[in-house]
């Protein structure tokens, strides 16, 4: 006979699973033992990975928390603004990508090159600048040269000249040898000084070409993320990543034209978020910097952080910032719900506890059942001596310690289905369903 299952009746479900999962066994003939003996009283109840899955069992462990004087506020994980990074065109030009969306990154990796005419324009003037650097050196020398010859001519023809006009004193020479001496040597000085202007000049465009060289060189270096004594002329402009982070969108598609400051990509680096939450005005009198903080997010440890009160005030509420101290960080994601967990000043002594919903009640008496650390395939029944509650947590006086894992999700199918265990003893079905006694011979 068939039942149908209904979750939001689980009494009726498991007493149904309970009739449609045990088959009945023919009535024996034997005569019963004289002394048989009862089962024995247990309160461990097995938990194989088909119930845990089926009752979509979960589990937490206990830990040591300030019950008493800690309260939370729902927000969501958010991005600090240095978590994202913009990366645009230095030039305009076409966009060909060296990453994919949704790409884990690092600083300083290649992400696009950028096929740009002004890059390759600045390319062939920074190398001709370069060959006429290279040039100098050689018009210089031969400049060098021609002034000394230059000069060496003229003190040919003053030493010419001053034999020719001591010759006329002593009454010899002629007057017309002396006048082509005195024209030649003003000719060698009129040389000497266009060379000496020309070296004048040349040094002049010397530094004008080393410091339009350096210019271009250094604007290559910053495009191309080089040092200046290093090869700038490049076939594309490469575009890199100044840090690390995550491609959460490409700004143009493959091959399309960016204009110049374009956005191309943007980064956002998981391992810089921050919970935010927003709190009553009337808690400013509590709450302040620096106050013990954990993030909490469903499926994560508990993430200690920094708390920080943000100076504007959102829609006249206390606007939250917490901050992770570790790089557990990277486990969160934007957008993620998240809750914030703070200790106020004046707490005592940490108490051990567990999440409220862990502790179930059979009748009057609180319930919860302890994964057996020997034996993660089995849980442990016990009555629980519970303290203060905070609504969400709930003190554990004994019974556990720090560490020690505890039912969740599927505490409250347990407890149906163990009530009054302790003088009947049971299995659950590979379907999650709970059964009396054993299919063993003398069960029921």
């Amino acid at each position: 006979m068939n039942f149908c299952m209904n979750s939001k009746i689980p009494s009726l479900l498991l007493l149904a699973a309970c009739l449609a999962a045990c088959k009945p066994k023919a009535p024996s003939t034997a005569e019963p033992a004289p002394h048989a003996e009862a089962p024995a009283i247990t309160n461990r109840v097995p938990i194989p990975d088909a119930v845990r899955r089926n009752l979509a069992m979960s589990f937490a462990k206990a830990e040591l928390r300030q019950v008493s004087r800690t309260v939370r506020f729902g927000g969501q994980i958010k991005a600090m603004a240095e978590a994202r990074q913009k990366i645009s065109a230095p030039m305009a030009g076409r966009v060909h990508w060296k990453v994919a969306s949704l790409q884990a990154v690092k600083a300083g990796q290649l992400v696009a090159e950028l096929d740009s005419p002004a890059f390759y324009e600045l390319c062939a003037q920074d190398a001709e600048l370069k060959a006429a650097l290279d040039a100098l050196p050689m018009q210089q020398a031969a400049l060098k040269e021609q002034a000394a010859a230059q000069t060496e001519a003229v003190d040919v023809w003053d030493k010419r000249l001053l034999q020719l006009e001591q010759a006329q004193k002593a009454g010899g020479g002629s007057n017309e040898a002396v006048m082509v001496a005195r024209a030649a040597r003003a000719a060698a000085k009129v040389a000497l000084a266009q060379t000496g202007a020309q070296r004048a000049a040349q040094a002049a465009e010397a530094k004008r070409v080393e410091a339009a060289h350096a210019s271009v060189h250094e604007r290559l270096g910053v495009l191309l993320k080089q040092t200046p004594g290093q090869e700038s002329l490049a076939a594309a402009l490469p575009i890199f990543a100044q840090a690390d982070g995550t491609v959460v969108s490409l700004g143009v598609s493959e091959g399309a034209f960016a204009e110049t400051g374009a956005t191309l990509l943007e980064l956002l680096d998981a391992s810089r978020m921050t919970a935010q939450a927003l709190a009553p005005a009337g808690d400013a009198a509590r709450l302040r910097d620096g106050l013990p903080c954990t993030i909490r997010v469903a499926g994560q440890d508990p993430i200690v952080a920094d708390l920080q009160l943000s100076p504007a005030a959102e829609s006249g509420n206390l606007h939250l910032v917490a901050k992770p101290q570790a790089a557990s960080a990277a486990l969160l994601r934007a957008g993620f719900p998240a809750i914030l967990e703070i200790v106020l000043e004046g707490a005592g002594a940490p108490e051990l506890a567990v999440p409220k919903a862990a502790v179930v009640s059979d009748g009057v008496t609180p319930v919860i059942f302890r994964r057996d650390p020997k034996n993660p395939d089995q849980a442990i029944r016990m009555e629980a001596d519970i303290g203060l509650s905070d609504g969400a947590w709930t003190v554990i006086r004994s019974g556990l310690k720090t560490g020690d894992e505890v039912v969740v999700d599927g505490a409250w199918q347990l407890m149906l289905a163990t009530s009054g265990s302790a003088a009947k003893g049971g299995h659950f079905h590979a379907d999650g369903t709970f059964h009396e006694g054993s299919h063993e011979k003398g069960g029921k």
